[in-house]
């Protein structure tokens, strides 16, 4: 075999042996695919250059080697069809790669869409568990609320029902008093009829100001708490005037006395009016 059969053998084998190493490598990734075929064309593009190259050599060489024009004739149309296949091969490498390319592009605009569905979903997550902080803070708050309102509703029924022992023990010291109130009322006619001098007027009473805490007229006679009692210098007795603002309600007469409250019934209210809780009481105007 001449030089030049052997020469092209070579490049038959070499040409061979990169077209199976192309397409073994074909079969990775689509990255790793798109640089490859890139690598390959670029391969093959130089082979060819190159074939293209020996071709114009043997050409030259068969002008001047006439005896072995035959076979330079037949390698030259074998190295032809090399060529054609070459380029044949590399067309289709080359739709190969658009077609990579293209998968690729699909494969980041998927992965694009899914982490944006990912950033959706964990704002989502956020906004719900910012929702169930607030709900769990709202129920919390609700129920100390609940507790504050529990224990006012308490302390007001224990208010209540020391009033109530208030009112009854004051019912029990009015039954009791009423005999010593009618003796002392005759003593009294009998002292203005004598003496022509009021009680008011023999009787020294502390300037007091108080106010009305706490006032029934279940039993049809008034009775009346104030907040002032023996610690204030209240004594029984004493007789206080009650008013509301600039209406004139009549006066409390004290029956009972103690540390810090007292407590009486009502003596010459104005007709229609009755007293009240919060109404200001007074020993003197």
């Amino acid at each position: 075999m001449s030089t030049i059969g052997k020469i092209f053998l070579v490049l038959n084998l070499v040409l061979a042996g990169a077209f199976v190493g192309y397409a073994s490598l074909s079969v990775g990734r689509a990255a790793e695919l798109k640089k490859q075929n890139a690598d390959a064309i670029a391969r093959l593009q130089a082979e060819k250059d190159k074939l293209d190259k020996d071709l114009a050599e043997a050409l030259a060489s068969a002008n001047t080697e006439r005896t072995t024009k035959d076979e330079v004739t037949s390698q030259r149309n074998n190295l032809q069809a090399e060529k054609t296949r070459l380029e044949q091969d590399l067309d289709r490498a080359r739709e190969e790669n658009a077609r990579n390319g293209g998968t690729l592009k699909t494969l980041t605009e998927s992965v694009a869409e899914f982490s944006g569905k990912l950033e959706k979903i964990a704002q989502e997550k956020d906004q719900a568990l910012a929702a169930k902080e607030s709900a769990a803070l709202k129920a919390q708050e609700a129920d100390q609320r609940a507790q504050a309102a529990e224990l006012a509703q308490r302390e007001a029924e224990e208010s209540k029902t020391r009033a109530d022992r208030d009112i009854a023990d004051l019912s029990k010291a009015l039954a009791s008093s009423k005999k010593d109130v009618s003796a002392l009322q005759v003593k009294y006619d009998s002292l203005k009829r004598f003496t022509g001098v009021a009680e008011s007027d023999i009787t020294s009473q502390n300037p007091i100001d108080a106010v009305v805490a706490h006032a029934d007229y279940s039993s049809g006679v008034g009775l009346i708490q104030l907040n002032r009692g023996k610690d204030d210098g209240v004594a029984q007795g004493y007789v206080f005037d009650v008013w509301q603002g600039s209406t004139y309600k009549g006066q409390v007469k004290i029956d009972m006395v103690y540390k810090n409250s007292c407590a009486g019934t009502v003596q010459h209210a104005k007709a229609g009016v009755q007293i009240t809780a919060g109404d200001s009481a007074s020993t003197h105007l």
